[in-house]
């Protein structure tokens, strides 16, 4: 709790002479808002210029509103259960049956502090770029791009002359409007291709338990285990994951003999009185709250790298899982995001070659931002009240 008031009062403060420097930074350029801090790069903005990016991208988004409207309406449809159960819980006065379709994304609160921030970033840098290039591939000029800071989340930022878009084509500008989720779904894509090929996520069983670091004066210090290493069995039995090793702990006694069997060697170690659990067995080890995945290449599962290749497997996972939640989120027909701006340039569309089925569009893009909205707030309301308990 000390931690988490000092880094409250080091983040007020940091903004707080931001906000006083405001004018001072403007001359340099800089952008400064309440919590909103846009940092022109010249060199960024060059980047969009190019031509074979912008046609690379360009060529990409042809698919985009159509990976848009199917994840808008995929979103809806994961929403709508839980908000059902939600509800039925507040009737009846008793806890819903369903947990909140949607999680508050708070770095060091609901999610871990550096793998958050560095995922919410990569997600928002390419939902930016993606629109950008799509748009600097349909001729739009881009005025200014950057690099932004949202109150602790690095991200970027891409300012198309609007004017220019205005004069394109509804079905341009719906390319433009949807590159930024199909720019986070080739991106979580990618990510989900390394987990599958370099450590056998999904295709295959977890390899053990990564221990992070062992206690002074503990049991398993005693017995010379030293880390990082990777639990292999206890005893005789196999351990690969977590739930696996506190459900055979969880039989333990102090001064039971345990033979841990590691990517380090075997250790014997005689269980100490747990500090919580005076009836249970303590080995005295801090283990990652992930199960461990060891690299497909063999000859780089090394006791020395465990910690590198654990790290690894974490943030991918994390990058994508931000990237496709942040994706599905956006695609939502619910001003101002992209699904609701999508929606519009196919409304306007319709309207230019069919006013009847253009009206038609208008209401049905009008019900579902209301659907929409009802589901989200929803989800979100119990997840925050879910989260104030926490």
């Amino acid at each position: 709790m000390k931690q988490l008031i000092a880094a409250a009062v080091v983040f007020i403060a940091i903004w707080l002479f931001l906000l006083a420097a405001k004018r001072k930074l403007a001359k340099l350029g800089v952008d400064v808002q309440p919590l909103v801090l846009m940092v022109p790069i010249g060199s960024l903005k060059a980047m969009m210029s190019k031509a074979k990016l912008g046609k690379l991208a360009l060529s990409v988004s042809a698919i985009a509103p159509h990976v848009a409207l199917a994840s808008g309406a995929v979103c809806i449809a994961i929403l709508v259960k839980p908000s059902i159960e939600i509800i039925r819980g507040l009737i009846a006065k008793a806890p819903a049956k369903a947990s909140p379709a949607v999680q508050i994304l708070v770095p060091g609160v609901s999610i871990p502090l550096v793998e958050g921030v560095v995922s919410i970033a990569i997600a928002a840098i390419v939902h930016e770029l993606m629109h950008g290039l799509v748009a600097t591939g349909l001729g739009v000029k881009v005025r200014s791009a950057g690099l932004a800071l949202l109150a602790i989340i690095p991200a970027a930022y891409v300012d198309p002359d609007e004017e220019e878009m205005k004069l394109l084509p509804p079905k341009s500008r719906a390319k433009i409007v949807s590159a930024g989720s199909l720019g986070n779904y080739i991106t979580a894509g990618f990510f989900l291709l390394f987990l599958v090929s370099f450590f056998g996520l999904l295709v295959s069983q977890p390899s053990g338990v990564l221990v992070e670091s062992v206690v002074g004066g503990a049991p398993a210090e005693v017995a010379g285990l030293k880390a990082p290493c990777v639990i292999l069995y206890l005893n005789n039995t196999r351990v690969r994951t977590i739930h696996q090793l506190y459900t055979y702990l969880s039989a333990t006694k102090p001064g039971d003999l345990l033979l841990l069997r590691t990517t380090r060697g075997d250790f014997l170690v005689k269980l100490g009185k747990h500090p919580n659990l005076p009836d249970r067995g303590f080995i005295g080890i801090v283990i990652s709250p992930y199960d461990y995945y060891s690299p497909t290449i063999k000859a780089l599962d090394k006791a020395s790298l465990h910690w590198l290749w654990h790290k690894l497997e974490i943030y991918s996972i994390w990058i994508l899982a931000i990237n496709v939640g942040i994706a599905l989120v956006n695609s939502l027909p619910i001003p101002p995001l992209d699904g609701w701006l999508l929606i519009d340039c196919l409304t306007e569309a319709l309207q230019s070659k069919s006013p009847r089925k253009g009206k038609a569009v208008k209401l049905l893009k009008i019900s579902l931002a209301a659907l929409s909205i009802a589901l989200l707030s929803i989800n979100v309301a119990a997840a925050v009240a879910r989260l104030i308990r926490w």
